[in-house]
């Protein structure tokens, strides 16, 4: 639902087969940073399985909207570090958050 009161979500979208890539989740942490370091971007990825998790926190009145062209942002951003055709996603959640339950440190999380 779209309104006019600021409200702050947490977009989060799951890739396929992207998390095989070691040195791709550096790499794209590295401009997420730059591009939405607001958000404090998370890069989380399983080698076993390949996914590959992109995590984004903003401030909206219209989350629907804006979770769109976050994503396309985002595709760019992906594009810019040399995935030239568009990955699977398995999941893309958006949800609203209080300002407490998100991670304020951004990184690149791998399983232990």
């Amino acid at each position: 639902m779209e309104g006019t009161v600021i409200m702050e979500y947490q977009l989060s979208i799951t890739f396929a087969d992207l998390g095989h890539r070691s040195e791709l989740p550096d790499r794209l942490l590295a401009v997420l940073l730059e591009r939405f370091a607001d958000g404090g971007p998370v890069v989380s990825h399983n080698q076993i399985t390949g996914e590959l998790t992109i995590m984004l926190a903003f401030d909206s009145s219209a989350p629907i909207g804006d979770a769109s062209r976050l994503s396309e942002a985002l595709g760019r951003a992906m594009f810019d570090v040399g995935l030239e055709d568009a990955p699977t996603i398995l999941d893309l959640h958006l949800a609203a958050v209080h300002a407490g339950d998100i991670t304020s440190a951004p990184g690149v999380l791998s399983p232990a």
